[in-house]
């Protein structure tokens, strides 16, 4: 069966089978994009019906929270049920070929077995795939959250592009949201043709048409202030740097071996066309015009931070000058 490769995609695949009375043993789940049947296969393509995938998905849900001991024991820790369920989608962001069908007996397994399904890794090769996708993904999403690197844009907008091994995006997007509270993001993903927009307490995360991509991997216009923060950043980066990492010099493969050059090209503080004396003029110019524009001016600042000290009674003041007589 030729499916999207997606977890609804997945997810509404299995439903109709299951409607259908399909016998799961016949049955073989492959990406729509790369389909290629064997001698004597036939492929039909289904459809993804958000509706059913979202049915089969509570189910699933339910099914796996009867299963697990420590609900049953009234011992399960908030989240903790749900992180089997979350498998779904973790795995369903791998690019590997294998996914639909490890994703599909990861489902139906999971129907028969419960909770107990991540155990049959060892004895079926589907599994044991499925839980090496979810690895991928976890890995890709905590390096995500730490080398996503936002400028501002000269419109007042951040924006990023990331690359990463796994359509990981939508999975990190609530992260994102949540340390940039109040600001405008897009994040993109060139590769995955995907993006996550933030504006106003919401988040959208969608399709990009190529077109799209091009218009978003061209260069941008920053702001003053993000040009000086880059290069104090660089700064910064450089004074706390060990010495002998280099390029050329022993101590590179280390730092690459935890840091993929894939990564690595597209950090700021590697970046050798940043402009250091930049930070010097433009930093100090960049504030006050901030400033300027918020109204802070020094009888403002004076005051706020008047507001922001405690309050302290007028008798432990008169007892520190009697003590300092």
């Amino acid at each position: 069966m030729a499916v999207e490769p997606k977890a609804e995609g997945v997810l509404s695949a299995t439903g109709l089978t299951y409607l259908a009375h399909c016998a799961h043993a016949p049955l073989r789940f492959v990406r729509r994009d790369v389909a290629q049947p064997a001698l004597g296969e036939a492929f039909f393509e289904a459809p993804t019906l958000e509706a059913l995938a979202h049915r089969v998905y509570r189910g699933f849900a339910a099914r796996i929270r009867e299963g697990c001991p420590r609900a049953e024991c009234g011992r399960c820790a908030p989240g903790c049920s749900s992180s089997c369920v979350r498998r779904v989608y973790t795995i369903a962001s791998s690019d590997d070929e294998d996914m639909p069908e490890a994703l599909h007996a990861y489902l139906v397994l999971g129907f028969d077995h419960g909770r107990g399904v991540r155990s049959l890794a060892a004895r079926d090769a589907r599994i044991a795939k499925a839980e090496a996708f979810h690895t991928l993904a976890v890995n890709e999403s905590e390096k995500a959250r730490q080398f996503v690197r936002f400028s501002e844009l000269s419109t007042g907008a951040f924006f990023s592009l990331y690359t990463p091994k796994a359509n990981v995006l939508p999975l990190v997007a609530g992260h994102f949201a949540r340390r940039m509270e109040g600001e405008r993001f897009l994040l993109a993903d060139p590769k995955h043709k995907v993006a996550v927009l933030f504006s106003e307490g919401r988040i959208i995360v969608g399709p990009l048409s190529p077109e799209e991509v091009a218009e978003l991997s061209r260069p941008h216009e920053l702001s003053d202030v993000e040009r000086s923060v880059r290069a104090l950043w660089k700064r910064f980066y450089d004074a706390l740097a060990l010495p002998g990492r280099g390029r050329h010099e022993r101590g590179y493969d280390l730092r690459a071996q935890f840091m993929p050059k894939r990564i690595a090209d597209g950090l700021i503080e590697l970046d050798p066309t940043i402009d250091d004396g930049f930070a010097a003029q433009a930093w100090e110019s960049a504030v006050a015009a901030g400033a300027l524009a918020a109204g802070v001016g020094e009888l403002a600042a004076a005051q706020i931070m008047k507001k922001t000290l405690p309050a302290f009674p007028e008798a432990s003041f008169e007892a520190v000058d009697g003590a300092k007589g």
